[in-house]
């Protein structure tokens, strides 16, 4: 199977700015080879980045676009809509409030 088996594809959006961002998520749950990250135009997100929170000018809680915050929040949204996210080829989260 393609891609890394624990890396999220994953786009982080803002859907007031429009401000896009692909990112390689790493997770401690398997992940569906659809979603995988299998090419180096995604970057990765690895533990404390500390200023990856800068990376939404809107995001309302900063804190929630760092290392373990966004694994634990792809974790949560993934498995939601994971036909959706298979469809589309990549995870999708919001980065402002909505």
């Amino acid at each position: 199977m393609p891609g890394q088996p624990n890396l999220v594809k994953t786009r982080l959006e803002c859907s007031r700015c429009g401000f896009a961002l692909k990112l390689c998520v790493p997770v401690r749950t398997g992940v569906h080879p659809l979603l995988r990250c299998d090419h180096p135009a995604h970057g990765t997100l690895g533990g404390d980045t500390g200023g990856a929170g800068m990376l939404c000018p809107h995001a309302a809680d900063r804190s929630l676009l760092t290392g373990d915050r966004l694994t634990t929040l792809v974790e949560a949204v993934m498995p939601r809509r994971l036909r959706e996210w298979k469809r589309l080829g990549v995870v999708v989260v919001p980065c402002d409030a909505t």
